[in-house]
Order: structure tokens, then C-alpha cells, then sequence
């Protein structure tokens, strides 16, 4: 990144950067639905939900989000969502619940 920053401030500081900050800016208020993952990103949330999943299997019970498309099962973990590790029932978090 260092040999690129003199050239990104640069373009933060021009007219077409501002631009893109103001309208970067408009499009996250809009945003309905925050994600919870932390610094880590999905980079450490990942292999939690995977192994919360496999310690549901392990327990011969099949979690009701096993064949999900894994888009749609992250974003359902990603906003608060989970699942009962007594049943594999899925449980709706705050903002997944609508």
C-alpha cells in the first residue's frame, strides 16, 4: 500500500474522490440490516459457525440450516441469528427475525 498512498490521498482530496465519499456516505445510511463481526471480519466468524454446525452433527442432529446456500446461512449468523444445539432448530436474532 505504501508506494500507492501519495496517489490515494490524492484522490481522496480531488473533486471525484469527494464524490465518491458523499455517495458512499448517502448509501450507508440507507443500510437496513448491520452485520456483527467484529475486526475479524468473516475471516474468524467463518470457522465459528462452521464448527458450531459440526458440534451440532456430532450430536446426531442435523441443523436446520445444513443445506442453505452458505451465502444465506452467513448472512443469517452475520445479523444475529443462530442455532439451538439441542435440536438444531434455527434461532432468529434481532434483525434476521424479520
Amino acid at each position: 500500500m505504501r508506494p500507492f498512498w501519495d496517489e490515494f490521498v490524492e484522490f481522496k482530496n480531488s473533486e471525484e474522490g469527494q464524490a465518491w465519499m458523499i455517495k458512499n456516505q448517502e448509501n450507508a445510511k440507507q443500510k437496513q440490516y448491520h452485520h456483527h463481526l467484529g475486526s475479524g471480519g468473516y475471516r474468524t466468524a467463518i470457522p465459528k459457525w462452521q464448527k458450531l454446525e459440526q458440534e451440532i452433527l456430532g450430536r446426531g442432529i442435523e441443523p436446520k440450516s445444513m443445506h442453505w446456500p452458505e451465502r444465506a446461512k452467513y448472512w443469517f449468523f452475520d445479523h444475529g441469528g443462530t442455532i439451538d444445539l439441542e435440536i438444531g432448530k434455527i434461532v432468529y436474532g434481532e434483525s434476521s427475525r424479520e
